[in-house]
């Protein structure tokens, strides 16, 4: 085979793994495209029971074990704001937990949605019953109620008080109100207790 023939046969390669290439990197774009298509539709689609900000939540409360709980934000002189115990302004509260508890209930996303129910009892939800409470900045406020757990989804049934709609979530924003105000009460900073042993 003489040194022009392999010549062409290189570049014929070339070629072809080149015409190669751009196949798959077409065929990748509009993978990538259709891909892209199908999350923003799902996007749009999305159902969303609150759908909030949490610097926008002023007050939370919520019952648990029988008991009524209440955290509040409250702003110093200078201007800082905390999350503090209604009941109970000299109780440290643990900012962590409570900034966590706002922000798990202002995008509880839903499945479904069952519009104008007229018997949301059937769900397990009833307007006389305690719920999380949320208050705003802006002075509004709303409740979530949450109600029975279907087996078929592994979703809960859940509603905003005084609304129609009834929504499928998956609840997980509940375990974050299954505890109690002292279950808040922030640790005990180490150098206080140093200093406390010391007095003694």
């Amino acid at each position: 085979m003489g040194e022009k023939e392999e010549t062409v046969m290189t570049r014929t390669k070339k070629i072809l793994i080149l015409c190669v290439c751009a196949l798959v990197l077409t065929g990748a774009y509009f993978g990538i495209t259709k891909w892209s298509e199908k999350v923003t539709k799902e996007d749009e689609n999305a159902f969303y029971m609150t759908d909030i900000n949490s610097e926008d939540i002023t007050a939370i409360s919520w019952e648990y074990n029988g008991e009524v709980y209440r955290l509040e934000i409250e702003s110093d002189e200078e201007g800082n704001e905390r999350w503090v115990n209604a009941d109970d302004s000299d109780f440290e509260v643990n900012q962590d937990y409570a900034e966590s508890m706002a922000n798990i209930i202002c995008n509880i996303a839903a499945s479904r949605i069952i519009k104008n129910t007229e018997d949301y009892s059937q769900y397990g939800l009833y307007e006389d019953e305690t719920g999380i409470k949320i208050q705003m900045s802006d002075g509004s406020e709303f409740e979530i109620l949450t109600g029975n757990y279907n087996e078929v989804s592994y979703e809960y049934y859940a509603m905003l008080k005084g609304e129609k709609d009834v929504f499928m979530v998956e609840g997980t924003y509940m375990d974050s109100f299954e505890c109690t105000m002292e279950d808040l009460k922030a640790a005990e900073k180490e150098d206080s207790a140093e200093n406390d042993s010391a007095t003694e």
